[in-house]
């Protein structure tokens, strides 16, 4: 069955995603961009510009960019949308993992997809870190306070432009 909105359709613009999202940043920075919905913390579109493009800067600072796969196994946070974005603007590929997958699964998922870098949280940490023995993992990264490196660790110097084109 297909439901259909009672509002008129919308035009999907044939743009790339990240800066599609950030087109209004600047107009709007002082406004909430991203809210986790169960503790109401947010992320104005200035914040979350910065954010999305400094982690860009950083991981094109470590080489990380065309060709490289980082992999995301972590809830409906803003931060999960940082690392996103940012490793779309930096010319990155992403694969999202379901947290709710055991380590066998999120093994596979990360063999499959030639990932190098993982970010996840410290609830899944364990998972983590028995999932990426034996894959192209070098580095995991938590969200949220942990025994190992933090996302914000992989901020560098923001890039302005993003790093994949159309062609």
């Amino acid at each position: 069955m297909i439901h259909s909105s009672l509002l008129p359709d919308i035009t999907v613009p044939d743009t790339l995603l990240t800066p599609f999202v950030l087109q209004h940043a600047q107009r709007l920075s002082s406004e909430p961009a991203l809210v986790e919905g169960s503790t109401g913390r947010s992320l104005t579109y200035a914040e979350f510009s910065k954010q999305v493009k400094a982690l860009a800067g950083g991981l094109q600072q470590r080489g990380f960019g065309k060709g490289d796969v980082l992999a995301i196994m972590a809830p409906n946070v803003p931060e999960y949308a940082v690392a996103f974005h940012g490793t779309a603007w930096a010319g990155s590929t992403v694969t999202t993992v379901n947290p709710t997958y055991t380590a066998h699964e999120v093994k596979h998922q990360l063999k499959d997809s030639g990932a190098k870098l993982l970010v996840t949280v410290s609830m899944f940490l364990s998972v983590a870190q028995e999932a990426v023995e034996g894959t192209d993992v070098e580095e995991i990264f938590t969200i949220d306070p942990s025994d190992v490196a933090s996302l914000s660790s992989l901020a560098g110097e923001a890039i302005r432009r993003s790093g994949r084109s159309l062609s």
